[in-house]
């Protein structure tokens, strides 16, 4: 028996687990092709549900959109990995370090959000009544530093008439626009992220510490990297990898990385200059100095009669998607998700993944913000027919998030108000066309607010 710790797209560079003699050959069955065998590999961690949606399933219909044609594979997790591999103990004599804990943890993670699907129904005619249903689901994809290298946001809306009693129940169009929302999210993953390799180089070793030149910003601070090492075998140059570090510093172009444990266990290789670091990255990183975080003490604060509980997705995606600044998902959740670092240990803890996981995701200081909200309808601007069962109304929506200091101190806000008039308003479901009105309002309105933090800071 022996664990792969290195890939390549015709070798591969192994640790024996098990071995007697000198065996040549080895052999292993998967089902993936060779390609996905090399891609960067990604692991969901949080599935964030409201209405007792299942997460398996929201999962499962979100992986398979995804698809094969993606620049990343998605890690499976069996649930009964323990069980098994308990099993595996007990016939072969190995013990359960040695079968049970060797999986290193994927470069990426990914958290999904399903907002509470919105739904409603009313008469249009003696005979026919007019079903509108909205989905919203938001994704983020996470590297091992908790910076968000990407995020997605999809919707799905069906709204029909039907003949009384003749078409399917608001529950089932719920379920179809929700399924509809995964699809179109795992379809802007599979298109949206595109990974580049970079063959960084180390320009100096030490026992402790290296350092490596990084003119691409493709390294940030908390990022776990490998060191490989070049060697000539069987007439071919080879990538072993010797070490496992983090980086802890960048200074312009140069990155300082600590050195953690060598990859081997025991040996501990010397770096030396020259030696390689691999880094598959979606875009540069830009300056963890500049990164943003949610405060992790300050949820999302919401005044006003009408409950809304998309803001806070809402102008999260924004950030991570338009700011020119890094943000980083090592803050405060929404309502009901459990941190990051969390959700990685509880997915990973009976998998199969290395007990001594080492996570240090970068918690950055200068400055977190607190998503703040505020929707009133205007008074005046209230107009019903004979009635009051049909009414035109003028929401104002003013949103924007408060700037915080590493002490906690207020610093700073942004944000913009604007009204939206919405016209046919049943009263009985007022409250539902009002949320749906707001999801369709509100990301532009929190883009430029994100413009705008970005050119004022």
């Amino acid at each position: 028996m022996i664990r792969v710790v290195h890939a390549d797209s015709d070798y591969a560079v192994a640790l024996p687990v098990l071995m007697s003699g000198t065996s040549s050959q080895f052999s292993k069955i998967s089902a993936n092709t060779r390609q996905a065998l090399n891609k960067p590999k990604a692991l969901v961690v949080d599935v964030l549900t409201y209405q007792g949606e299942s997460k398996d399933l929201i999962e499962q219909i979100f992986s398979d959109a995804i698809g094969e044609n993606a620049s990343f594979t998605l890690t499976p997790v069996n649930k009964r990995y323990s069980t098994l591999a308990q099993s595996v103990s007990e016939q072969t004599g190995l013990s359960n370090q040695e079968t049970q804990h060797q999986r290193e943890l994927p470069e990426f993670f990914i958290r999904i959000n399903v907002i509470p699907v919105i739904g409603y129904q009313q008469q249009v005619g003696k005979m026919t009544q007019q079903q509108v249903v909205h989905s919203e689901v938001f994704a983020e994809m996470i590297d091992r530093s908790g910076r968000v290298i990407y995020s997605a946001h999809a919707t799905d809306e069906i709204s029909e008439t039907i003949s009384q009693g003749m078409g399917f129940s608001l529950g089932t169009r719920k379920e179809v626009a929700l399924k509809n929302a995964l699809v179109k999210l795992g379809q802007q993953f599979q298109k949206g992220i595109q990974f580049t390799r970079s063959d960084l180089q180390v320009s100096s070793g030490g026992s402790d510490t290296i350092t490596i030149q990084d003119t691409g910003e493709r390294l940030t601070t908390g990022m776990k990297i490998h060191v490989y090492n070049r060697e000539k075998v069987a007439q071919r140059q080879v990538l072993i990898p010797t070490w496992e570090a983090t980086v802890v510093e960048r200074q312009g172009n140069k990155v300082k990385a600590q050195l953690d444990f060598p990859v081997s266990g025991n040996d501990r290789l010397p770096v030396r200059s020259g030696d390689s670091i691999l880094v598959d990255s979606h875009a540069a990183v830009g300056d963890s100095k500049l990164a943003r975080v949610l405060c992790s003490n300050l949820h999302t604060e919401q005044v006003g009669e009408i409950p809304f509980y998309g803001f806070g997705p809402l102008i999260y995606h924004a950030f991570t998607s338009q700011s020119k600044r890094p943000f980083y998902a090592t803050g405060s959740g929404f309502k009901g998700q459990t941190s990051l670092k969390t959700s990685i240990v509880k997915m990973t803890e009976n998998a199969g993944f290395k007990k001594q996981l080492d996570l240090k995701l970068y918690v950055p200081k200068e400055e977190c913000l607190q998503p703040a909200f505020k929707i009133q309808v205007q008074e005046d601007s209230i107009k019903c027919n004979t009635d009051q069962s049909i009414c035109d109304a003028t929401l104002v929506l003013a949103g924007g998030a408060r700037r915080f200091n590493e002490k906690q101190e207020r610093v700073g806000a942004v944000g913009l108000q604007q009204e939206v008039n919405l016209k046919g308003i049943n009263t009985a479901h007022r409250h539902a066309m009002y949320n749906i009105q707001m999801f369709k309002a509100l990301p532009k309105i929190l883009n430029q607010i994100v413009q705008k933090a970005d050119s004022g800071q």
